[in-house]
């Protein structure tokens, strides 16, 4: 378990890392080729295969990977039956989504588009032979395949939907470049594989996945509630312009904190799902990875709020710069969002408690839907730190989730972070200090920023020395069970 745990963690990091490197360049080169309203449509393609695909993957991945199973063929069995199940599905909602694309297309204000639509959601039927294949992957800690693929179609939009960009200048680069992807990823992830489909079927291990992951997937459809409806308000109040820039922005910041908390997130998963029945060991390692991953997201999220316009020229260009203080809140929000809220999921998936992540995730809808609509009436600024300060809200309600049912204390998630939360404040004083002295040249803006990176890592190296090294020792593969 120790090997399995570093070596899952250093190919993890490696794979997020690249992938990620590659992605904001990507993203820089279709800002200034491709218009908001390019982005906006495609987010709102997104939110719809996002949605159907809940039902087409029906939480049996997380069933495969947290599941105790019997010695022999008895996974390939389940799994078998996970893979024809999502397929069927996939292809059935297809379906509906071409006979019902005009009123679909209308309820979440992309009229005139149905085209796009029924075309990007072949991606559904792609990603029911891709999705079994990484829960394999992941359960039996194969990170290094996983990290490979990651590569490969990190390429892809360099490939494929940057040159597009240019001839068609449209979204349908967008639309293309994402199918091209998840062939790639389907193709690479089941040639590899150990297993391929057979043709067995058995209704008895379906309907006991289902008992499970029926509370699995009402979970992933309340997490998508909170992820999507913001977006869903704002294409249906606002326009695709406002859609593109707010959720390209979000993007942009999200796949920056991705190259931390992807590395950390699937590994945590698998890894709590293993020492589920060991409190001590499983208490243990939540804090360890916490903690190393709020050491990096948080200064990451704080920075990028302090620098937030060079951000935007760097990453967008120009006419991108209303976007600049959505970048800026979102990414200090989203950096404890990552380091708390994400790790609650994790936690109480692994610990067999959907029912329970289920609730949370409703309380926090709950408590996120009315402040939305209330805001949005107030204009779209109102509405994007309205739904920015409410996850303020979910870190709370999230908190006295684990207590209550993991019985996991909150005084450790405030120790995980304070040794972050402190030195960030002080890379951030500085950070002002210098922007108000010299707040003008793009040059020295980098100056700047370099001068903040130093002032966190000497002071976390000052007064921290050890956490520091547990950081250092993470992500070089070695186990968090040990230090």
């Amino acid at each position: 378990m120790s090997n399995k745990i570093g070596n899952s963690l250093k190919w993890s990091t490696a794979g997020e890392v690249i992938s990620k490197l590659i992605a904001p360049v990507t993203n820089m080169i279709l800002a200034r080729v491709l218009d908001p309203a390019d982005f906006g449509i495609l987010a709102t393609v997104n939110m719809i295969i996002t949605f159907v695909d809940l039902f087409t993957d029906s939480g049996f991945a997380k069933y495969i990977i947290q599941s105790d199973f019997d010695e022999g063929d008895d996974i390939f069995q389940y799994v078998n039956v996970a893979f024809w199940t999502n397929l069927l599905l996939s292809i059935v909602l297809w379906l509906l989504i071409y006979f019902f694309r005009v009123p679909i297309a209308n309820m979440v204000g992309s009229r005139g588009h149905e085209k796009v639509i029924v075309i990007a959601s072949i991606q559904l039927i792609l990603t029911s032979f891709s999705s079994i294949q990484t829960a394999l992957y992941r359960r039996f800690f194969d990170f290094k395949s996983l990290f490979i693929v990651r590569i490969i179609i990190s390429f892809v939009p360099i490939l494929i939907t940057v040159p597009l960009s240019f001839v068609i200048r449209n979204y349908w680069s967008l639309v293309i470049g994402s199918i091209v992807q998840q062939v790639v990823n389907a193709l690479y992830l089941s040639l590899k594989s150990k297993w391929k489909p057979g043709l067995y079927y058995d209704f008895k291990k379906l309907r006991k996945m289902f008992s499970f992951s029926i509370w699995s997937l009402m979970e992933a459809l309340a997490y998508w509630g909170t992820t999507w409806f913001d977006v869903f308000i704002i294409g249906v109040a606002f326009s695709t312009y406002y859609l593109g820039i707010y959720k390209n922005s979000l993007n942009m910041v999200n796949s920056l904190m991705q190259i931390v908390k992807a590395s950390f997130i699937p590994v945590l998963f698998s890894t709590l799902s293993r020492l589920k029945n060991r409190e001590g060991e499983f208490i243990h390692t939540y804090d360890v990875l916490q903690e190393a991953a709020a050491i990096i997201i948080i200064p990451l999220g704080i920075g990028i709020y302090l620098f937030r316009d060079v951000a935007t020229l760097v990453l967008f260009g120009n006419k991108w710069l209303e976007s600049s203080m959505i970048i800026g809140v979102w990414a200090l929000s989203s950096s404890f969002f990552a380091v708390f809220v994400n790790f609650y999921g994790e936690a109480l998936k692994s610990k067999g408690l959907p029912k329970i992540l289920f609730l949370y995730e409703v309380v926090c809808l709950i408590f996120m839907v009315p402040i939305c609509l209330i805001a949005k009436r107030y204009g779209f600024w109102v509405f994007v730190f309205s739904r920015s300060a409410v996850v303020v809200g979910q870190i709370i309600i999230g908190a006295l989730f684990m207590k209550r049912y993991i019985k996991y204390p909150i005084i450790h998630m405030i120790n995980n972070v304070f040794p972050a939360t402190v030195c960030s404040c002080i890379m951030a004083i500085v950070g002002m200090l210098l922007v108000r002295a010299f707040p003008n040249g793009l040059g020295f803006q980098f100056v700047c920023i370099a001068i903040c990176g130093f002032t966190y890592l000497l002071m976390m190296r000052l007064l921290f020395k050890e956490k520091l090294k547990e950081v250092f020792d993470i992500l070089r593969g070695n186990d968090p069970c040990a230090l």
